[in-house]
């Protein structure tokens, strides 16, 4: 199993990627979207945690789309990717009006290892 954390905060990134380790699960990190889009085209993730705001593009704090996480949402359905994503956001709400059926629910900003271990479970028995 592949797991894929997008978050521009690198603390969080931080968090998750321990989490993952702990559990044995194999991750990538990313704290852009368009890098995140790119890895999608080329390789399977069996799962995504996004924060809902950070930049669209590598270093550039210009591109900064408080909504990249439903940006995300909306660029996996029309890629017709059937991967299972969980958000991460104290405030946002996401998958509003967008429908992407493979929207798992949210964390409240940080990391919560019951709902992170839920979603882990919820990519199994996704794959079965």
């Amino acid at each position: 199993m592949t797991l894929m954390f997008i978050d521009g905060n690198p603390f969080m990134r931080s968090q998750l990627a321990e989490a993952a380790m702990e559990l044995e699960i194999n991750f990538v990190s990313f704290r852009a979207l368009e890098p995140a889009l790119e890895y999608l085209k080329k390789h399977q993730v069996d799962g995504i945690v996004t924060a809902m705001g950070y930049p669209y593009r590598e270093n550039d704090s210009d591109s900064f789309e408080d909504n990249a996480g439903d940006i995300l949402l909306i660029l996996l359905r029309s890629l017709k990717k059937e991967i299972l994503v969980l958000g991460n956001s104290a405030h946002a709400k996401f998958n509003r009006g967008i429908g992407y059926s493979y929207y798992m629910g949210t964390m409240p900003g940080e990391l919560v290892m019951e709902t992170f271990k839920n979603f882990i479970s919820s990519i199994k028995d996704h794959d079965n």
